[in-house]
C-alpha cells in the first residue's frame, strides 16, 4: 500500500509538472493570457531586440567591423528630377527639360580607402557629365589634416587641420569666433545599461503603467499578422509629459545627467552656458499645464509577423510614418515612407546584402513626391575588407595647409582659385551643352530654385498678358 500511495503521488506531482510546464509556456512563450497592454508592451520591448528587433546584431556587427577593421569602397550616387508643371512658353520648356536632362544624366563616382581605426581616409571623387567629360576630385584624411585635390585646377591638396579653428576662422575675416570650437569632434553621448534600467523603472514604467487598458487593441490581419496598436489624445500626451516632468523636478540623478550632456555639447562655447534647475522645471510645468490642447490623437502600431515585429507605424490626423523591416538568408531591408492624405510623399529605402560576408553591397533609394516635383536619389556602395588598405601621409609638399598662411595668403590663394575653378567649369559646360549661367548640372539635383524661378516666370508672363488686355480694352473704349 505504501508503495501504492508513494506511486500515486509521484504520478500526480508529474502531472503538476507537466501541467505547469506547459502553463509556463504558454504564459511566458505565448500571448495567450495576456492583455492588450502587455502584448503591446511585450513587443515594444523586441524593438530593441537584436535578434528580433529591428536593428539586429548582424548590422550592428557590420557597423561595428567599419568603424574597427579597413575596408575598400567603390560606388555612385543618381539622381533623376521631374518638374511636372506645366510650361507654358515653349522655350523656357525646352531650356528647362535641358537642364533637367543634363542633371539626370550626371552622375556621382567613388572608390577609395577608409581605415577609421588610423583616422586615414583617401576617396577619388568623379563627377561623371558624359562618357567624355568628368572632373575628378580627390579627399584625403591624415589624422587631423583634410585635403581636397583635382588634377583640373592644382597638383597640391588644399587641406586645413582640425586644430586651432579659432584663429583659422578669424583669417576668413569671422569676428565673433565664440561659437567656433577649436577643434571638431563628434562625441558620443551614450547611456549605460544601468543608466537605461534607471530611466525605465523610475520613468517608462511609471507613466506606462498609468495608461488606461483602453487605450490598447489587436487586430488579426489577412496575411496571418497581427497588429497592436496604442493611441492616446494630444491631452494624454500633455498628462504624460507632465508626469515626467514632476517625477524628474525631485530627481537629481537625471538632472545632474542632463546638465553633463548639455555641457558636453555646449563645451565650445565660451560665453554661454546652460543648467537645468528644479526651478526651471517647475516654470515648464506651470507654463504646459496652462496650456489648452486641440482635439486630435497619435496612434502608434507594431505589426507582429512569425513573431517579429517587422513594422512600426505612426499615425497623427493626416500624416502616416511607416517603418517596414524586410530580411531573408541573405539580404536586409528597411522601407521608410511618409504619406500626407494618403499620398506617399517620401519613401526611403535601404537594402543590405552579404552582411555576414567580407563584401557588402549597401543600396539606398529616397523618392520625394511634392506635388509638381518629383525626385529621386540611388545611392550603391560596395564595401570590401582586407585587400590593399594602406593610405599613405601627406607628403612633406604634397598640401598647402590653410592654417600655416596668414589671412593675406589665404584671401589672394583663394581669390586664384576661384578663378580657375570657373574657367574649368565654364569650359566644361560649352563642351556638354550646358547653360553656364546655371553654374553645373549638379544644381539641378536641388530643382526648388528653378522650380521657383518657373512660378515667377509664368507669373510675371501672366501679368504681362492681363495688362496688354486691359490696355486693350482702354484702347477699344476710346
Amino acid at each position: 500500500m505504501k508503495k501504492k500511495g508513494l506511486l500515486i503521488t509521484i504520478i500526480v506531482l508529474l502531472v503538476i509538472a507537466l501541467i505547469g510546464g506547459i502553463f509556463a509556456y504558454i504564459y511566458f512563450a505565448t500571448d495567450t493570457f495576456l492583455s492588450e497592454k502587455e502584448r503591446f508592451a511585450k513587443y515594444a520591448l523586441k524593438i530593441g531586440n537584436e535578434k528580433s528587433g529591428f536593428v539586429t546584431s548582424t548590422l550592428n556587427n557590420y557597423f561595428e567591423k567599419k568603424n574597427n577593421t579597413a575596408y575598400t569602397n567603390n560606388g555612385s550616387i543618381n539622381a533623376n528630377v521631374q518638374i511636372l508643371t506645366n510650361i507654358s512658353d515653349d522655350e523656357l520648356s525646352k531650356k528647362v527639360q535641358s537642364l533637367l536632362e543634363a542633371g539626370n544624366n550626371t552622375t556621382i563616382q567613388f572608390n577609395g580607402k577608409i581605415d577609421n581605426p588610423n583616422k586615414k581616409i583617401e576617396e577619388e571623387i568623379t563627377l561623371k557629365y558624359t562618357d567624355t567629360e568628368s572632373f575628378p576630385i580627390k579627399f584625403k584624411r591624415d589624422g587631423d589634416i583634410y585635403g581636397l585635390q583635382s588634377d583640373k585646377i592644382m597638383t597640391n591638396y588644399l587641406a586645413f587641420e582640425n586644430n586651432n579653428l579659432k584663429e583659422l576662422a578669424r583669417k576668413f575675416g569671422v569676428y565673433d569666433v565664440s561659437q567656433i570650437p577649436d577643434k571638431i569632434e563628434l562625441k558620443e553621448m551614450s547611456l549605460t545599461e544601468e543608466e537605461i534600467r534607471y530611466i525605465q523603472n523610475n520613468y517608462i514604467l511609471p507613466v506606462y503603467n498609468g495608461i488606461g487598458e483602453e487605450k490598447f487593441s489587436q487586430t488579426e490581419n489577412e496575411d496571418g499578422s497581427t497588429t497592436y496598436k496604442l493611441e492616446l489624445t494630444y491631452e494624454d500626451l500633455k498628462s504624460m509629459y507632465l508626469q515626467i516632468l514632476d517625477i524628474l523636478k525631485n530627481d537629481q540623478v537625471a538632472i545632474d545627467k542632463i546638465n553633463s550632456m548639455m555641457q558636453e555639447v555646449e563645451s565650445t562655447n565660451e560665453y554661454y552656458t546652460t543648467t537645468l534647475t528644479k526651478e526651471d522645471i517647475e516654470r515648464a510645468i506651470t507654463a504646459i499645464s496652462e496650456e489648452e490642447v486641440e482635439e486630435g490623437s497619435i496612434q502608434i502600431s507594431l505589426t507582429k509577423t512569425n513573431g517579429v515585429v517587422n513594422k512600426v507605424s505612426i499615425t497623427s490626423d493626416e500624416l502616416v510614418i511607416d517603418l517596414l523591416k524586410e530580411e531573408n538568408s541573405n539580404t536586409l531591408s528597411y522601407i521608410l515612407s511618409v504619406k500626407v492624405s494618403s499620398v506617399e510623399v517620401m519613401k526611403l529605402e535601404a537594402n543590405y546584402s552579404g552582411l555576414n560576408t567580407n563584401s557588402v553591397t549597401e543600396d539606398i533609394i529616397i523618392n520625394i513626391d511634392a506635388d509638381e516635383l518629383k525626385m529621386k536619389y540611388s545611392m550603391n556602395n560596395n564595401v570590401t575588407f582586407g585587400g590593399d588598405t594602406n593610405i599613405t601621409s601627406f607628403g612633406e609638399n604634397e598640401a598647402v595647409i590653410l592654417n600655416n598662411y596668414s589671412a593675406e595668403q589665404i584671401v589672394q590663394f583663394f581669390e586664384q582659385l576661384g578663378n580657375r575653378i570657373v574657367e574649368v567649369n565654364n569650359e566644361q559646360m560649352v563642351r556638354i551643352g550646358f547653360d553656364t549661367e546655371m553654374v553645373n548640372p549638379i544644381i539641378t539635383w536641388f530643382p526648388i530654385g528653378i522650380y521657383q524661378g518657373i512660378k515667377m516666370t509664368e507669373s510675371m508672363q501672366e501679368m504681362q498678358s492681363q495688362l496688354e488686355m486691359q490696355q486693350q480694352e482702354m484702347q477699344n473704349r476710346l
